[in-house]
Parts: structure tokens; sequence; C-alpha cells
């Protein structure tokens, strides 16, 4: 599950470098769909854990100290921004909308 692991956390950066960019332009528009597009080709095959318990885990990155959680994001296509730091809230709200639908059968 490792490589449906680094997919979810790069869709999960993507939906955080469109929330930093003005809502509805055209690059947040490109990452948002870019997103969708990994999301689909790499399913998550599980539900991930809830977003507090992957903030510890975050937390204990080597890329992280002082209880801050660093990222690599984007302001635009092919343009990383290294070593930015997330907020709490960022990080659940992206989470949130990375996370599967139920896969309960119908």
């Amino acid at each position: 599950l490792h490589g449906e692991a680094v997919a979810w956390g790069l869709s999960t950066e993507l939906t955080l470098s469109a929330a930093r960019l003005k809502k509805g332009s055209p690059e947040a528009l490109k990452f948002l769909a870019l997103r969708d597009e990994l999301n689909q080709k790499f399913p998550c095959p599980v539900i991930p854990p809830v977003p507090s318990e992957l903030w510890t885990w975050a937390l204990k990155d080597k890329k992280n100290a002082d209880d801050a959680v660093h990222m690599v994001l984007l302001s635009e296509r092919g343009t990383p921004l290294v070593h930015q730091a997330v907020t709490w809230g960022e990080f659940a709200t992206a989470c949130s909308a990375n996370t599967p639908p139920s896969s309960n059968p119908a």
C-alpha cells in the first residue's frame, strides 16, 4: 500500500496548493483537475485514517520540527514551494476532501 499512500499524499498536497490560491483561478482549477485524475488512476484501496491520526504521523516525518508539518506545495504547475508550513486546519480540510466515498455495496 506504500504507492497508494504516496499517491494519496500527493493528492492532499494538490488540494492544499489549490486552497492557497484564489478560489476558481485557472491554476487552482488545474491542481484540482490533476488531483481528480490522480485519484481516478490510483484509487486508495482503503479508507485513510482520520485526519488527527494522520497529523500525528506527519509530525514525525523527518522534514518536520517544532510541532509543525511542512510539505512541498505548488504555486503553479511545475513550480514547487519547498518546506511550506501547513496548519492543522488546512491539513484536516485537505484530508477530508481526499477521503474516498464509502465503499459500502449498494
